[in-house]
């Protein structure tokens, strides 16, 4: 009677043993699915937000930056979030009061492809006259319809932009467009 009594009981713990694995088995896999679902959803969230930053990207802006003693103007675009980021309040007074911001020699290897340059081409048309320079160089549609090298396209934005008129890339076409 005893041995009978002592295999029940080891049976019994055998059987509880097993329920506790399957029900723990059972979980970690609905558990899988769950977090792989909210990766997924994770994924789609983050490539949605970089396809929105992509179409909705800031204008060009124009800043005074000083490194080593010098002020030099820079034409940012994608800098600006790094900017806004690593200088905070310093960055949003240098541009709302047309300040100069301070960098450090990281910021200025980073910008320093990006300084502006006053080029002859762009004062001769210019003459202290707005509608000369988006005569020449845009179209009725408010894209560049001339050539232009990268420095004065630079020197073209820093104009534009002491002018209150700010630029930016047609994300169909690529092209430099005045924003509305």
């Amino acid at each position: 009677m005893e041995g009978k009594k002592y295999l029940k009981n080891i049976w019994s713990r055998v059987f509880l043993i097993l329920g506790i694995l399957i029900t723990c088995f059972v979980v970690m896999r609905i558990y899988k699915g769950v977090n792989k679902q909210l990766q997924e959803e994770r994924l789609f969230e983050e490539k949605y937000r970089q396809l929105l930053k992509v179409s909705n990207r800031p204008p060009f802006i124009v800043i005074n930056v000083s490194y080593c003693d010098t002020v030099y103007r820079v034409v940012a675009r994608e800098e600006i979030s790094y900017l806004r980021e690593k200088y905070q309040k310093a960055f949003e007074y240098a541009l709302d009061e047309n300040d100069t911001l301070e960098i450090d020699s990281v910021t200025y290897s980073l910008l320093e492809a990006k300084t502006v340059k006053p080029q002859c081409r762009i004062d001769s048309v210019y003459n202290g006259e707005m509608k000369n320079l988006i005569s020449a160089f845009f179209n009725e549609r408010g894209a560049i319809s001339s050539f232009l090298s990268d420095e004065e396209i630079k020197y073209l934005i820093d104009i534009l932009y002491q002018n209150n008129v700010t630029m930016n890339v047609d994300c169909e076409t690529g092209m430099l467009i005045i924003s509305k």
